[in-house]
């Protein structure tokens, strides 16, 4: 009756195509290749421009100051078959400030969004349109991918967001940070390494299989074993 019972059950399997997921290909990290900050008050400086520190600021501070970051990934090629089963964007953060009058209870919303459209030479005139605009908010064209929200405490650590829905093979990556000005929860801004510092901006990843489906001639074998035992 055991032997039936443990055919029974894999006949059911492989009838009802269970899918069964091989082991993790692996996990890898990509390093930016390139990133820089441009600002509404220093509108010449250019996301090229040296520097070890990333800057995001929401304007109200000293004005309407504002600073986006601008960051590149190549990303790996995928072989047939595989795709990303996670992906974080991972930057170290050396300070919060924020403009009101108790900093340990204030956060920030912080957001990363996907675009392609700017260079090394791009500056605050000549980003994309719409992180030109001081109003908010700005508009989401499907291109906005997470949105996290840290404060001081945050001070000396790694801060993630979750780029996955990003993620192409073989496809450079283009990320904007900037703050949504919108959050009631508070306001402020962060400095981050930038790439010139040892721990500068990375996506740490996962790649898997895709999954694989039993066979049916598992079926016939297993049937065939079965056979053999009662006869």
């Amino acid at each position: 009756m055991k032997n039936v019972v443990v055919v029974f059950c894999v006949v059911v399997m492989a009838m009802f195509g269970m899918n069964v997921v091989q082991a993790t290909v692996g996990d890898g990290v990509a390093y930016a290749t390139l990133d820089g900050s441009v600002s509404s008050w220093d509108q010449a400086d250019t996301v090229g421009k040296t520097s070890t520190v990333l800057a995001l600021m929401d304007g109200v501070f000293a004005g309407e100051r504002i600073t986006h970051t601008y960051i590149r990934f190549d990303m790996p090629t995928l072989a047939p078959g595989e795709y990303f089963e996670s992906a974080t964007l991972k930057i170290f953060s050396t300070g919060f400030w924020c403009w009101t009058s108790d900093p340990w209870t204030t956060q920030a919303a912080f957001r990363v969004w996907k675009n392609n459209d700017w260079t090394s030479a791009t500056n605050w005139p000549t980003q994309p349109t719409k992180f030109q605009l001081l109003a908010w908010p700005l508009t989401n064209d499907g291109d906005l991918i997470d949105t996290q929200y840290y404060g001081k405490d945050t001070d000396n650590s790694w801060l993630s967001w979750n780029v996955l829905s990003a993620m192409e093979s073989g496809v450079a990556l283009g990320l904007v940070m900037d703050v949504d000005r919108d959050y009631t929860g508070g306001g402020g801004g962060i400095w981050m390494n930038a790439i010139e510092t040892e721990a500068g901006p990375r996506i740490e990843y996962t790649i898997v299989p895709e999954p694989v489906t039993i066979s049916l001639l598992l079926v016939g074998s297993v049937l065939g074993l079965r056979s053999r035992r009662t006869n």
